[in-house]
């Protein structure tokens, strides 16, 4: 039995492991909240071609090489939506499926989000940009309207942060 490779490129290699197939991760990945000074959430209205859906999510990407998972946040948020923020808080990191993947991404709250361009990549699936009140982000994803599991996790990782700021 053992390992075999079934596939494999630049982010990924897909393998069985007796008989049980896994994704390796091989690029980290960062996921950032940005809040705006005006404490509004930026959400991207995103197709997902695997879900055949659109899907609410925040921002995230895969590491460049030699990048730093602050580096990817930052490079991710400018280049996704057009924004930057003014620092990064660190909420930790998150497995998105420790039965399936192996990956680990860092997730962050970018603080005092400002438009630095009018670039949003529609490319990548982005329909829009969704700017909403901190209490309309927790109950969307209270009623199942976001159902991304990054988006999740950051926004229960941030509420302390993001209740402290909303006062």
């Amino acid at each position: 039995m053992g390992i075999k490779t079934l596939f494999e490129n630049k982010y990924y290699r897909v393998f069985l492991n007796n008989d049980i197939l896994r994704l390796h991760c091989l690029k980290p990945g960062a996921a950032v909240i940005p809040i705006t000074e005006d404490k509004k959430i930026i959400l991207l209205d995103i197709k997902r071609d695997t879900l055949n859906a659109n899907t609410i999510e925040i921002v995230r990407g895969f590491s460049e090489d030699g990048e730093s998972p602050e580096q990817t946040a930052k490079r991710e948020l400018l280049e996704e939506t057009g924004y930057s923020c003014e620092r990064l808080i660190s909420l930790g990191y998150v497995y998105p499926d420790t039965g399936l993947i192996i990956n680990k991404v860092k997730l962050f709250l970018g603080i005092n989000a400002y438009k630095e361009s009018d670039k949003i990549s529609y490319d990548e699936g982005i329909s829009k940009l969704l700017f909403k009140n901190i209490e309309e982000v927790y109950q969307m994803a209270f009623n199942g309207i976001i159902n991304d599991s990054f988006t999740i996790c950051s926004l229960f990782r941030a509420m302390n942060y993001i209740d402290f700021i909303s006062k």
